[in-house]
């Protein structure tokens, strides 16, 4: 993952979104220092508390997704929250650059090959305005510390301008609430991909402590 500078800031976040990612974020260090990693999940937030959904089928990635969404209107999520480990570069504009040279040279290399490249966990939480039905997204990252064995100790900032939003998972959250009717189709659409043998549990409850 290749981070680049945007313009946008995290000023118009609402207070609720900033401290629920920042939790996400401590739900995370907390499974890496237990763990010795972070495996890809989901958090999907709902009235009733979140639900941790192990991303399992990554390879099957469309089904997957679908799967989500399907979840997300099952449950009235307000907000989902994507968690994992990744390889990134921060990659600033220099002066006078292009955004096209500047998108060339920060991709030319994978991050994971990059010798500037840190190890972080990224949480990316996406949430729905309900006044305007608009989907918002904040992201966190920190940058993993480890001993001399490689054994994780934490988590630090990492000091980075903020990255563009990209891809299919800032629209897997609906876009408004779904209706009784609509529930009802997905739960069924739903067990219906389980008899196709699309792994879609377990969801975990979490809680705050």
């Amino acid at each position: 993952m290749t981070v680049r500078p945007r313009s946008a800031g995290g000023a118009n976040v609402p207070e609720r979104w900033q401290e629920q990612v920042e939790f996400d974020v401590t739900f995370a260090r907390q499974i890496l220092l237990d763990k010795g990693q972070v495996l890809p999940m989901f958090i999907l937030h709902r009235a009733e508390g979140p639900l941790v959904i192990p991303a399992l089928m990554l390879h099957d990635k469309q089904n997957f997704y679908r799967v989500l969404r399907l979840l997300c209107v099952i449950h009235d999520a307000v907000a989902l929250c994507s968690i994992g480990e990744a390889w990134i570069r921060d990659v600033g504009q220099l002066p006078g650059e292009t955004d096209a040279d500047h998108k060339r040279r920060a991709t030319e290399l994978p991050p994971s090959k990059a010798s500037d490249r840190k190890e972080v966990i990224w949480c990316m939480l996406t949430w729905r305005d309900n006044a305007t039905g608009e989907r918002r997204t904040i992201q966190d990252m920190r940058e993993i510390e480890r001993r001399a064995s490689g054994m994780p100790t934490g988590l630090r900032k990492v000091s980075i301008h903020g990255g563009r939003v990209e891809g299919e998972i800032i629209n897997i959250l609906p876009a408004r609430l779904a209706t009784d009717a609509e529930k009802r189709a997905a739960q069924a659409l739903l067990e219906e991909l389980k008899e196709m043998g699309l792994q879609v549990e377990p969801l975990e409850v979490l809680t705050r402590q």
